[in-house]
């Protein structure tokens, strides 16, 4: 009987001892700002330009001086960003620097450092360090000349300034709108169910974007990205329910069955399918289902897109 007691006792324990090792780090993550303000790029005086510095270089710009013209393809660059204030640990990974060329073709730099910096300005001022170089690859080199960039921040972006890659000029045009505008418009775009019934959560009451850069960056880690759908279920919902629903959902999908291959020599045999007598195998493609990845990959990508 002591020994069921004790063991009760030292489940007990262990459990609080497991909620208060788990609620330290959520209590010192606390975001100072849940709302997520729009990142604001410092502007080089008097110009349309950012504020930039190479980063190698020890000496910090000087918030008037003149903007610097260019910065050749691959070098690290310095751009400031205000209205923002950073969680512990939360650093370069926070922030995407998104440009676009006199082409129209958009890339993305890699960021690889993010710091506090005061340059005399009102406010605090962080620095984020970027490589000048696209790491998607998709459309190759930035055109030459003047481009456009962005800093992205939970979800929200800053508005759009110039800076030179390998050199200025070019027929790239200012936003006429500023970026950010665009962009809040667009995430103000989706229908609303409007219903006069009290405390309906169709209603209009129930439906706003003030956190939507929050939830725009958690469906960047939960899910494939957000949509206007997935952002409105989940300012209805919260994101503990929807986390629920993910979690209690059947996988694999009863439409998408886990792919179940017969058993195969563990040598690619001269005939895939058996049969010695008749070439070429049946199905022609016996080899690629049977001794590649691919079952896996289409059953994972089906199941991601659609399960």
């Amino acid at each position: 009987m002591v020994g069921m007691k004790s063991h009760r006792y030292l489940r007990v324990f262990t459990a609080f001892f497991v909620f208060c090792f788990l609620s330290v780090p959520l209590i010192a993550q606390d975001d100072p700002d849940p709302n997520s303000p729009t990142p604001v790029l410092v502007k080089a005086k008097a110009s349309t330009r950012v504020l930039a510095a190479s980063a190698d270089s020890v000496a910090r710009p000087e918030p008037n001086a003149p903007a610097v013209e260019a910065f050749p393809p691959n070098s690290r660059v310095a751009i400031y960003v205000q209205n923002i204030a950073l969680m512990a640990g939360e650093g370069a990974d926070a922030f995407r620097v998104i440009a676009e060329d006199s082409r129209g073709f958009t890339y993305r730099f890699p960021v690889v450092d993010a710091y506090e910096a005061g340059l005399g300005r009102t406010g605090r001022t962080y620095a984020v360090v970027f490589e000048l170089r696209d790491e998607i690859g998709y459309w190759g080199e930035p055109a030459t000349g003047d481009i456009l960039i962005r800093l992205s921040w939970r979800g929200m972006t800053s508005d759009r300034l110039r800076i030179g890659y390998g050199e200025t000029g070019g027929s790239l045009k200012d936003d006429v709108v500023p970026y950010s505008t665009l962009y809040a418009n667009k995430l103000a775009e989706a229908p609303v169910v409007r219903s006069s019934k009290r405390g309906d959560l169709s209603s209009p009451s129930y439906v706003g974007y003030r956190w939507s850069g929050d939830r725009n960056r958690f469906l960047q880690q939960a899910a494939f990205g957000p949509t206007d759908t997935l952002d409105q279920r989940i300012r209805r919902l919260g994101l503990r329910v929807w986390l629920a629903e993910q979690f209690e959902a059947p996988y694999p999908s009863a439409s998408n069955p886990y792919p179940n291959l017969p058993l195969k020599p563990t040598n690619f045999p001269a005939d895939c399918d058996g049969d010695q007598v008749a070439t070429p195998d049946v199905p022609v493609t016996c080899q690629r289902d049977t001794y590649t990845m691919y079952p896996i990959q289409s059953w994972f990508f089906k199941e991601a897109y659609y399960g």
